[in-house]
């Protein structure tokens, strides 16, 4: 009645009419998961990749607010940095005092007049990007995190995306406020 061959992505099928169709490879929720949160941590299908939307900022052009209530690139990435880190820390099994934690999530004007500050913290949230791919890869989604209560890997890694999509829109709309828009290829 039917002729199948198996493909990548699922089965070609040809039915007893000649008609082809596909029939989807059934994945496990967890699988489609982790793929989703892979494709998240660089912003494909939502946003701009993050490292894209950082590129080419000079120190003194991070530094730089588009009002004086607002927060500029560099101390934004740096809130973003912090977080990312005490996630990773919490994954890793470190304990973590969240609410210590508050109010030290932003830079203070000492660290961001010194100027290798600004590629050393490029470097590390690229490196914290990279971190985020290996642990989703790596890691069970549905592991608990000790001193997070009642957050799961897969809830901590959402967290993580969601936290970082919404100050990169921050941030590219902080560029193109400053008129350092759009970053150069």
């Amino acid at each position: 009645m039917f002729r199948a061959t198996q493909l990548a992505h699922g089965e070609h099928l040809i039915s007893q009419h000649g008609l082809e169709y596909s029939r989807p490879k059934v994945v496990s929720m967890e699988e489609v998961t982790h793929r989703i949160l892979l494709e998240a941590v660089r912003g494909r299908g939502t946003h701009i990749d993050p490292l894209k939307a950082l590129r080419g900022l000079l120190p003194e052009q991070a530094r730089k607010k588009p009002a004086p209530d607002l927060h500029s690139v560099w101390e934004t990435l740096y809130h973003m940095v912090f977080w990312q880190n005490l996630i990773f820390d919490a994954v890793e099994g470190k304990k973590v005092d969240w609410k210590a934690a508050e109010g030290n999530d932003w830079p203070s004007r000492e660290y961001l007049a010194v100027e290798t500050n600004w590629p050393d913290l490029l470097a590390e949230f690229e490196m914290g990007l990279a971190e985020a791919e290996r642990l989703v890869q790596e890691r069970e989604l549905t592991d608990s995190i000790p001193s997070w209560p009642k957050a799961s890997l897969a809830k901590a890694f959402l967290v993580l995306v969601q936290h970082s999509s919404y100050h990169l829109g921050q941030i590219v709309t902080c560029r193109k406020a400053l008129g350092f828009w759009p970053p150069p290829d």
